[in-house]
């Protein structure tokens, strides 16, 4: 059952640019991150980024913890995984030419 939620994930989630962006905030240990603060922050709507969490958290990706009124979320050692993961791929994919540059240069024009 785990791993068809993981499968879902990936496929529904992970290769967008919202959710990757929400994912690589986690990566950074350094804030406290609150489901309204990944919805702020990553232009989405509070009651997306919620559900989107409670899948994450179902794939072992996230973990949640309540201290008081608020309940913070963080990645899980998968997740970090992952966050480091997406966070090579995205670095590779903006230093990629694209294939209209690589003409340009293989033509010698700049």
């Amino acid at each position: 059952m785990q791993m068809q939620v993981k499968h879902m994930v990936m496929k529904r989630f992970v290769l967008k640019q919202k959710p990757v962006a929400v994912i690589l905030c986690l990566k950074e240990a350094q804030e406290q991150w609150y489901p309204s603060k990944l919805a702020k922050y990553s232009g989405c709507s509070y009651v997306y980024v919620t559900g989107w969490l409670a899948e994450l958290e179902k794939a072992g990706w996230v973990k949640f913890e309540k201290k008081g009124r608020l309940k913070s979320v963080s990645l899980t050692e998968q997740g970090r995984v992952i966050a480091s993961l997406l966070d090579e791929l995205v670095k590779k994919m903006q230093t990629e030419k694209k294939p209209e540059e690589k003409k340009v240069d293989a033509e010698g024009r700049n």
